[in-house]
């Protein structure tokens, strides 16, 4: 695997020792193993990656240095919500529940001792899901 000869192996491993973000510091390691004569594959199983992104990697360094190597805007998995939906499902579950809402719990909390359900089911419920189950599905 060719790498250009932009950096020096041990001003790429220091790069990477100093690195916080741990994304990057991976990237640059892979880098380093790759400036020492190491296949896609070995770095990939060396790093516990797959050997599609370490190619990517080595592209990336090759045409545009280590600032090639950040994380570009617009990568990973977009929010299903927007900010305004998200602080609205927010203030929804710290709520109370209302009589639309058919439950007697949010978040677990049980708000209507009166509640025609079994308190123990209603919790454990699908119309009745933590905040936090109810957030990991909208997100």
């Amino acid at each position: 695997m060719h790498v250009e000869d932009r950096h020096g192996v041990d001003e790429l491993r220091r790069a990477a020792r100093s690195q916080k973000d741990g994304r990057m510091r991976i990237r640059l390691q892979a880098l380093v193993l790759a400036k020492q004569g190491h296949t896609a594959e070995e770095i990939a199983a060396a790093l516990d990656a797959s050997r599609r992104p370490v190619q990517e990697w080595v592209r990336r360094y090759n045409q545009s240095g280590v600032e090639g190597l950040r994380r570009r805007p617009g990568q990973g998995r977009r929010e299903k919500l927007s900010l305004e939906e998200r602080d609205q499902l927010c203030a929804r579950m710290e709520a109370l529940p209302r009589v639309e809402d058919e439950v007697c719990t949010l978040r677990g909390k049980i708000f209507n001792a009166s509640c025609k359900r079994n308190s123990a089911s209603c919790i454990t419920s699908t119309a009745c899901m933590p905040c936090s189950i109810v957030w990991a599905i909208a997100v």
